[in-house]
């Protein structure tokens, strides 16, 4: 692409309405002193293509101290397109906005489209090479990377070495897209390893628990021939009560018939006078209510309560008389257990009840030693069975954690393959645009010394020499280089601007791209120039100039 000519300039900032300039095919020189607009012109051809000013921004074109009412902009230039057809192209903003393309409205994305610059920020890096330098070293290299010409999957694959190709098994279309989908891989399994690794940690705490003993109970035959011996003793003694059972039954009775005789059925009798009193006190001449103490005169008000009264006492009777079968009841079995008791108070039985104690006792020691051994066994065999359990889980979980290792390091290997894979895929893609770099070189990956392996980075050197170890006028020149590089790279082919380039001497066409070329001189009004021997003139006279006025001043100073 080249400018060949600012046809028309309204309202754009400080330039005056109906600037016009042509432009060489190769350099072309604008000087003049500061402020003379210079940078302004520069930006012209640009704007009138993206709609955006030098620094990659949209906005901020209405500015003009000496006309601050400025709201409407028209700007008018001729190009060449990369196919040698010649363009006219005008933008208007703010009364009116609209974009023609010889003579034809049409929109910024077929406007950018139709000149091959669809992405304006790479636009921007190739037209003016200090917009580049102002962005971040990794949007640098982002924006290196993605334009750098492609490979196709199975190009790249071919550049790895055997065993990177068998370790990744084919070509990798999307290489940020593997990689991101093998760390996640990778997170997934070391996270199902540390769960393991907890349930490992339970299962050596059981695996070391001291299961015990198998206990034998040698005492059975003594246990079963006693259990037949103490029955044959049940069966052939009168009685199945001991002493100390029939005394507390003794005891027991006695208490309730003192309970009985007493309290209860002395209470029942008191309540029988009670209510034999009250029906005889309502059967009286002059009947008094026993509660209320008033005179009862109604008959059947008499009779209701004597019938209540006669109610209650036929009640009591027949308490007492189910109270005295009781006492009777009571007293005649106090009387069999009494005898039971001096029956058992013998020698002889108490010989016999004697045996049956010792027997029982001997039996209850055997039987609950018997129930220790079993409880003791079962819980032997609960911890045996829990240990194996725990060993055979330590086995398989161990084994899944070697075979997750496994696949965590075929992961890793498969990562640096990757790896690798990107960064001599960004090589190849550097090779292939090398023709466009003189004295730049540009290093996306280095050998990391200590560890052998490499590691990202991001290096531009100009003749061998960092570029943040350069000189001003040194990095101007990287700067070229590198716009030359994007231009050339997405096929823009755009023109290159060199603002200030007072710092760069002999300033060439680079690559056979349009260069626009802005130089402050003292004392002078703006001028177009397209041979560097007429600015070496222009310079010239600006020093002229400066060493008579600097005479002249120090000749009024002695005066």
């Amino acid at each position: 692409m080249i400018i060949k000519s600012i046809n028309n300039v309204v309202g754009y900032k400080a330039l005056p309405d109906g600037f016009k300039m042509d432009f060489d095919e190769k350099l072309t020189y604008i000087i003049g002193d500061n402020a003379k607009t210079k940078s302004t012109i520069l930006e012209v051809p640009f704007y009138t293509l993206t709609g955006y000013n030098l620094t990659g921004s949209d906005r901020d074109h209405f500015k003009d101290i000496n006309r601050p009412n400025l709201r409407s902009i028209i700007t008018d230039i001729t190009i060449i397109d990369n196919e040698g057809r010649e363009r006219n192209i005008v933008r208007s903003k703010g009364k009116e906005n609209y974009i023609l393309v010889d003579g034809l409205k049409t929109t910024q994305k077929d406007l950018s489209s139709l000149f091959d610059y669809r992405d304006v920020h790479i636009f921007t890096c190739a037209y003016n090479p200090y917009y580049f330098r102002s962005l971040e070293q990794a949007k640098q290299r982002e924006l290196l990377v993605n334009l750098l010409p492609s490979i196709s999957p199975n190009d790249a694959f071919d550049l790895l070495d055997n065993m990177d190709k068998e370790t990744l098994g084919g070509p990798i279309v999307d290489i940020k897209g593997y990689c991101e989908n093998k760390r996640a891989d990778k997170k997934l399994l070391t996270k199902e390893i540390d769960t393991n690794n907890g349930k490992i940690e339970i299962y050596q705490k059981t695996a070391l628990i001291q299961e015990g003993e198998i206990l034998e109970f040698t005492e059975a035959t003594e246990l079963e021939y006693l259990e037949k011996k103490y029955e044959e003793l049940l069966n052939s003694s009168d009685s199945n009560i001991n002493i100390a059972e029939l005394e507390t039954s003794i005891r027991s009775l006695e208490q309730r018939l003192d309970n009985l005789l007493k309290f209860e059925l002395e209470k029942i009798k008191v309540q029988y006078t009670e209510e034999v009193g009250k029906l005889n006190n309502i059967k009286s001449s002059k009947s008094i209510c026993p509660n209320c103490k008033q005179e009862v005169k109604n008959e059947k008000t008499i009779e209701r309560l004597s019938l209540y009264y006669s109610n209650n006492i036929n009640n009591l009777k027949d308490k007492m008389n189910t109270m005295k079968n009781d006492v009777k009841s009571m007293m005649d079995l106090r009387k069999v257990k009494i005898e039971e008791y001096n029956k058992l108070k013998t020698p002889e039985m108490q010989n016999i009840e004697s045996q049956r104690k010792d027997m029982k006792k001997r039996l209850e020691e055997l039987k609950n030693k018997q129930q220790e051994i079993i409880a003791h066994n079962k819980e032997v065999q609960m911890k045996s069975k829990a240990i194996k359990e725990a060993k055979n889980m330590l086995d398989i979980l161990k084994k899944a954690n070697q075979e997750i290792l496994a696949d965590i390091d075929k992961i890793e290997m498969q990562l640096k393959a990757a790896d690798r894979l990107k960064r001599a895929t960004i090589q190849a893609q550097l090779n292939n645009v090398k023709e466009y770099l003189d004295k730049v070189t540009i290093d996306f990956s280095i050998i990391d010394e200590r560890t052998g392996e490499l590691k990202d980075v991001y290096i531009v050197k100009y003749n061998g020499v960092e570029y943040k170890d350069l000189s001003k006028s040194y990095k101007m020149r990287a700067d070229f280089e590198i716009a030359n590089l994007i231009s050339r790279a997405t096929k823009i082919n755009s023109p290159m601007i060199i603002d200030d380039a007072e710092s760069i001497t002999n300033i060439k066409s680079i690559q056979d791209l349009q260069v626009i070329v802005s130089l402050v001189v003292k004392h002078s009004d703006l001028e177009v120039l397209y041979d560097y021997q007429e600015v070496l003139k222009k310079f010239k006279n600006s020093i002229d100039m400066q060493i008579n006025l600097n005479q002249s001043l120090m000749l009024e100073q002695v005066a």
